[in-house]
């Protein structure tokens, strides 16, 4: 394991955690994170990125990865298009690999993005016309009182990959992998502002959305 700035510790399973910051020292809050597949060879891995895992930064720039499957892994900061790999360089044949194991939580992977990011409200960052359509609340979840279910529809279908709903503060309160019909959904949703973040191998989408009660098309009584 290639880890010269990270720390690896007994801890929760499959956790990636670590701090990012602006080119002036100042905290990247905001900012898109993820690990992504490596392939055979890193022109491979830039050729058609393959993302197993996607948070924001926090306020303070930190993040935490969770849930990531073992294999072997970078970890990358800010848009496909011009991406900063961990430890801070933009080509990914000079990126550091990172082996995921069970039991293993890896921290301390802080580092500097190359170019400086406006944390947007929203952003799109593709070529192939990704669009997330239509979001609705199709039901209430009768299995968590309050909690809602929440589906999201995405074009073009077919290209796989995750999708994530956060609220404004950057914590993950649902993941859905993306179906072959582009369809996301996600269960026990709490009414208010979130972040919908898409990633597929057509780039990424993040907006803002409304989750809201009254919008249920079915109620599971």
């Amino acid at each position: 394991m290639m880890l010269l700035q990270g720390v690896v510790t007994p801890g929760p399973t499959d956790i990636v955690t670590g701090r990012v910051l602006q080119l002036d020292g100042r905290p990247a809050a905001d900012v898109r994170i993820a690990v992504q597949a490596a392939a055979d060879s890193p022109a491979e891995a830039a050729a058609s990125p393959v993302l197993a895992a996607i948070t924001t930064t926090d306020k303070d720039g930190r993040y935490s990865l969770e849930n990531v499957p073992q294999g072997r892994y970078y970890v990358l900061a800010g848009p496909l298009s011009s991406p900063t790999y961990y430890p801070g360089v933009s080509a990914l044949d000079s990126a550091r690999l990172l082996t995921i194991q069970p039991t293993l939580r890896v921290s301390n992977l802080d580092f500097r993005l190359l170019r400086e990011s406006d944390s947007p409200r929203s952003y799109t960052n593709n070529s192939n016309n990704l669009k997330v359509v239509r979001v609705q609340v199709t039901a209430t979840d009768a299995s968590h009182p309050g909690g809602l279910i929440v589906s999201a529809s995405i074009t073009p279908a077919g290209a796989g990959g995750v999708a994530l709903l956060m609220d404004l503060q950057g914590v993950i309160v649902g993941r859905s992998s993306i179906g072959p019909d582009g369809l996301a959904e996600f269960r026990d949703i709490k009414p208010g502002i979130h972040k919908l973040q898409v990633a597929t191998s057509n780039g990424t989408v993040l907006q803002r959305i409304n989750v809201r009660a009254e919008d249920a098309l079915v109620k599971i009584p």
